[in-house]
């Protein structure tokens, strides 16, 4: 028998954040957090917030992507400035003037 995943375990904290979200416009940070700071939840009875965003990703979730305002601003690719590899010596505009006149 496989065992049950943590959205099947913790549907009563599953329930008790889909309810603060869209009655009492909570955020999906603050419904974890302050489940734990108010001792209404232990923190074996919670999942932690990134895995809340992974259910409203997958579905699972009563929300959906486009009523978490603050998770379409976020950009997850990080951009880089890269450096060059390797310098190759120095620039022909460095050559002396006795070399271009040959």
């Amino acid at each position: 028998m496989w065992p049950q995943s943590d959205f099947l375990k913790k549907s009563d904290f599953i329930e008790y954040v889909n309810k603060h979200f869209s009655e009492d416009d909570w955020s999906l940070d603050v419904c974890a957090n302050r489940s734990l700071a108010i001792g209404e939840f232990s923190s074996n009875q919670t999942v932690c917030t990134r895995t809340l965003y992974n259910y409203v990703d997958q579905g699972l979730m009563d929300s959906r992507n486009c009523d978490l305002p603050e998770r379409l601003k976020c950009n997850t690719k990080i951009h880089r400035i890269r450096k060059n590899k390797r310098k190759l010596g120095r620039s022909i505009e460095e050559r002396p003037q006795e070399i271009n006149d040959r």
